[in-house]
């Protein structure tokens, strides 16, 4: 909304002020140049207060769900408790009504043990220490095009998948220790 003026019927127009006019509208241009400065000033401040008291409040619920995080039942659950419950998973993930999607590495989305090992530190080292969670080993082979085309694009894909699925399995082997390994393809 612009603030009203004597010379606001010229707007957009082709009048020409005369030299007594031009000084008046100096006049008011001045003026509200001087208002619009402090209101960018006052602007300027709102937002530097604003920009604290997003940080002060930022910093506040940081504490509060640090701390919240701390009283969670579950800290409190035993080891062993929790190495139990990771079988579980682990074994009612391995019923057939759970067929699992295979990502590009030819592994199982679906196991359930690596999405709990990615929860916390905590639980990762547990997940890590317990070599029968990676001991049913579920593999599906990436599947190549018609070998008899001559695809070196197609071709080099798979290989690579190969190789990341090669990686992946030594790995859970690896991790598998002295547990007897089920794998299956």
């Amino acid at each position: 909304m612009n603030p009203p003026s004597p010379f606001s019927a010229f707007l957009n127009t082709n009048y020409i002020p005369s030299d007594r006019e031009m000084g008046a509208i100096k006049s008011l241009v001045e003026d509200r140049e001087a208002i619009a400065s402090a209101l960018a000033n006052q602007i300027q401040e709102a937002r530097q207060a604003l920009a604290t008291l997003e940080e002060r409040y930022a910093t506040h619920s940081n504490f509060i769900g640090g701390r919240t995080m701390l009283l969670s039942p579950i800290r409190r659950c035993p080891l062993d408790v929790l190495t139990l419950i990771f079988l579980i998973c682990r074994d009612a993930m391995q019923q057939p009504q759970y067929p699992g999607n295979y990502n590009h590495r030819g592994t199982s989305n679906s196991h359930v043990w690596v999405v709990l090992s990615h929860v916390c530190s905590g639980w990762r080292r547990l997940a890590l220490r317990t070599p029968s969670l990676w001991s049913q080993i579920h593999v599906e082979l990436p599947t190549l095009d018609d070998p008899r085309e001559n695809n070196a694009v197609a071709y080099a894909y798979w290989c690579m998948r190969m190789s990341a699925l090669h990686s992946s399995v030594s790995t859970w082997i690896s991790r598998a220790s002295s547990s007897p390994i089920t794998l299956r393809l």
